[in-house]
């Protein structure tokens, strides 16, 4: 399946998160999948590509976790330790977590005119009867470069968003 997602530089996510609220937790990682396709990276399944796990503790609020990846995720760029990023980025708020896309140039969209070539998928879901946090990669995520910068800093964020949601 290959669809082109495209969103102006300024403007909202092209699906908001009271439309994902709306439509389920399914149809939430496809629509994931879907979001981040193009037409020359089209290999990826709906699945994605498993990036991470990490088996949260019972005590553990899921809603300040998510909250905390979330801020974790959408100051990356702005924090100083993770500059410079190859790539601009776009956080989205889901209710099971964050989405990261990574952006470039459209290649036949007006000037200005950006669309994702990946995305790092991070949600909360039930494995039998323990709570897991799920991270997956969507589209040409492998092959970008900043996605080993993100990933080396995620687990010392996962580690304070549990300890964060924990208290």
């Amino acid at each position: 399946m290959s669809l082109a997602m495209t969103t102006r530089a300024r403007s909202a996510p092209v699906v908001g998160v009271d439309a994902r609220r709306r439509r389920g937790a399914n149809a939430d990682v496809k629509a994931r999948a879907r979001c981040v396709a193009r037409a020359s990276e089209a290999n990826d399944d709906d699945d994605g590509i498993q990036l991470g796990t990490a088996k949260l503790p019972p005590t553990c609020d899921e809603t300040a976790l998510c909250d905390a990846l979330y801020q974790w995720a959408s100051t990356l760029t702005s924090s100083g330790q993770n500059l410079p990023f190859a790539l601009s980025q776009r956080v989205d708020r889901t209710n099971d977590g964050f989405e990261l896309a990574f952006l470039t140039a459209a290649k036949n969209g007006a000037p200005g005119e950006l669309a994702a070539v990946g995305a790092i998928a991070a949600s909360v879901e039930v494995a039998g009867q323990e709570k897991v946090l799920m991270i997956r990669g969507y589209g040409n995520v492998m092959n970008l470069v900043d996605t080993p910068v993100v990933m080396g800093a995620m687990p010392a964020a996962i580690r304070r968003a549990v300890a964060m949601s924990s208290a």
